[in-house]
């Protein structure tokens, strides 16, 4: 048996020039001929190497007008979107779900993806268009109902949310999710009662959820039992995802209304150091440098916080009870 230089067992030469004759093949067949292949590798949408190699295999299908009809193009635009979305080319999967709505109207993966990308770029109104044409033509569509909940609680419409979520809860009871959700709608309305049920449904279901634990210590902090929301931080601490600045953003507002300057000051650092840019860490810091009397470092967190998340004095006093800076 042949070696490479480490040892190890080598490709034997005629295999080489198999494997090269092969892929010559490929390259000189005709498109419709590699159609198949090319298929099958735009379907594999997944995070990393493959994602790449599923939007050059729908682009090789569409340049090449394989996909006859409107609706099988729009298929494929959108597994191109998709696959463009864990890219990172975010505006070619914006015009991919585009382009595929306009072939195929009726494509709710289409209009699902378009959606979630126009709530990524706070357009609200526009994603809330095509999760209603989602939900008039799948009424019983759990996921979707989720979405519009939160797109009707972003536009302030806080009945629309909690009629979403609770079709979906009826039509899904084992998803977590929706139970989250009404939780944090139920907490805003001072429906303490309702909240807790709601986390505890949630944790049921997802014990280890770090956004649920951290909400949940936000509750217990509010109505007076400290411990019990110290204890729930500490293990929403342990359980976040190491990019989760959430956690510890909420550990730093718990610890300004306790006046803890120096645990809100050392959380802070902690999740802006996960993400820079955290539209909730930034305000928080404004609050802090404000107290600390560092104006002019308060004035710049606090535009930037705004930069990202418009609305976010409004959120930080909904959750903490926190003025702004």
């Amino acid at each position: 048996m042949r070696r490479d230089a480490a040892g190890g067992p080598g490709p034997r030469p005629r295999a080489i020039r198999r494997i090269l004759r092969i892929c010559l093949l490929l390259a000189a067949a005709p498109a419709s001929a590699q159609a198949p292949v090319q298929e099958s590798a735009c379907e594999d949408v997944q995070p990393g190497p493959p994602a790449h190699a599923a939007e050059a295999a729908c682009s090789f299908l569409l340049d090449n007008d394989i996909p006859a009809g409107p609706a099988e193009r729009a298929r494929i635009l959108v597994n191109r979107g998709v696959a463009r979305t864990l890219t990172g080319a975010i505006d070619g999967a914006g015009a991919d779900f585009d382009a595929a709505v306009a072939l195929d109207p009726a494509n709710l993966h289409a209009r699902s993806n378009r959606a979630a990308m126009a709530v990524g770029r706070g357009d609200h109104e526009a994603a809330l268009a095509d999760l209603d044409a989602v939900i008039a033509a799948n009424p019983d569509f759990p996921l979707a109902q989720l979405s519009r909940a939160r797109v009707r609680r972003a536009l302030g419409d806080r009945d629309g949310a909690r009629s979403d979520l609770d079709a979906a809860i009826e039509a899904a009871p084992m998803l977590f999710e929706h139970y989250a959700l009404r939780g944090d709608l139920r907490r805003e309305e001072a429906d303490v009662g309702g909240a807790m049920a709601d986390y505890e449904a949630a944790l049921r279901r997802q014990p280890v959820n770090a956004y649920v634990r951290t909400n949940r210590a936000v509750l217990l902090f509010h109505i007076g039992a400290r411990r019990q929301a110290a204890e729930e931080i500490e293990r929403a601490l342990d359980e976040a995802p190491p990019g989760d600045p959430w956690p510890l953003a909420a550990s730093a507002g718990l610890a300004l209304l306790a006046g803890d300057i120096g645990r809100a000051e050392a959380e802070l650092a902690a999740a802006l150091e996960r993400a820079p840019r955290d539209a909730m860490a930034l305000h928080l810091r404004a609050i802090l440098r404000a107290r600390l009397g560092d104006g002019q470092g308060s004035r710049a967190d606090a535009a930037a916080a705004r930069a990202g998340q418009p609305d976010i004095a409004q959120a930080a006093e909904i959750v903490f009870g926190l003025g702004p800076p």
